[in-house]
């Protein structure tokens, strides 16, 4: 079973990925304190890499690593430890701007559990009290 750590947000804001041999235009489609989604064009920079984009007035840089491509063509990169009690905020301030315009840009936490194993609820043997 995985758990996300942090809750994601969806949003879209331009950024720019820098490496040790360039940098690249990129959007960040999905954001949480732990990582972000990217979408470029392009290849990977070389490590070591930095994440600079602007969220809520805010200029931001962060050093980031890549950690998976995803289907879409996107690469998820994690934050490394510490984690910026900033971003946090600067999120938090994202959900309630979306939320005020009518949009649910949260994504949830999920489980992930494995085929064929049952749920706590189900394995739970009913209650016989008729309560």
């Amino acid at each position: 079973m995985t758990r996300r750590e942090s809750v994601r947000v969806s949003l879209f804001v331009r950024g720019r990925l820098v490496g040790a041999d360039r940098s690249l235009s990129c959007a960040l489609v999905d954001l949480s304190a732990g990582g972000a989604m990217l979408t470029f064009a392009g290849r990977l920079p070389a490590p070591p890499l930095r994440l600079e984009f602007e969220l809520g007035g805010e200029k931001l840089a962060f050093p980031v690593e890549a950690q998976r491509m995803s289907v879409g063509g996107g690469v998820a990169v994690g934050f490394p430890r510490p984690r910026s009690e900033r971003l946090h905020h600067l999120i938090a301030a994202e959900q309630r701007r979306a939320l005020a315009q009518g949009r649910v840009n949260v994504k949830e936490r999920r489980v992930r559990r494995p085929v064929g194993r049952p749920s706590r609820e189900a394995a739970q043997p009913p209650d016989k009290t008729g309560s």
